[in-house]
């Protein structure tokens, strides 16, 4: 039985338009090949931090898996928020909608 993040993740990668179909099925397989050297759970923890990002490679998820990105806690987005810069040479948007 395959996980909802593991099936999330595949399902981004079939979806994705870069990645042809006979890839995406070799991909699937090294999917597997880092389920035996990982560990399933990894992988699955691996899968939702790539669902998270925005990942949709096997070397994305092999990435995640060699530096143990997916046993650090993931970072808030509101930390990392910024705020809006107030310049005179910064544009909003009334400069491309024509009004002055």
């Amino acid at each position: 039985m395959v996980g909802r993040e593991v099936r999330c993740f595949f399902d981004a990668l079939i979806a994705n338009p870069r990645i042809a179909p006979v890839s995406a099925i070799r991909q699937m397989s090294r999917a597997q090949k880092l389920a035996k050297e990982y560990g399933y759970e990894r992988v699955v923890s691996a899968c939702a931090r790539a669902n998270q990002v925005g990942a949709q490679t096997i070397d994305s998820l092999d990435s995640i898996l060699k530096r143990e990105i997916d046993l650090r806690p993931l970072e808030s987005s509101n930390q990392h928020a910024a705020k809006p810069v107030v310049h005179k040479n910064v544009r909003g948007a009334a400069a491309y909608s024509g009004e002055k």
